[in-house]
């Protein structure tokens, strides 16, 4: 799996936690302190997420880190 694509899935997967959550983007920033430029790249699928972004965004939606990512699959 490329870096895009692994983007791309995440990207859906975190949209698709968000929407059982019923949370908007500017929400999952505050819960997850992070940025809400980080969170629109995240499900733009633009850029990855750090392992602590990845840690905080799980919290706050209330579900694992490996909802959100498949770390079954090498990322070129």
């Amino acid at each position: 799996m490329t870096s895009e694509q692994w983007c791309r899935q995440f990207a859906g997967n975190l949209r698709e936690a968000m929407g059982i959550a019923k949370m908007r983007p500017t929400d999952l920033a505050f819960h997850s302190r992070l940025s809400e430029s980080n969170i629109s790249k995240y499900l733009a699928g633009t850029q990855m997420p750090t392992a602590r972004a990845l840690v905080n965004m799980s919290e706050a939606l209330g579900i694992r880190v490996d909802d959100l990512v498949s770390f079954g699959e090498h990322v070129d």
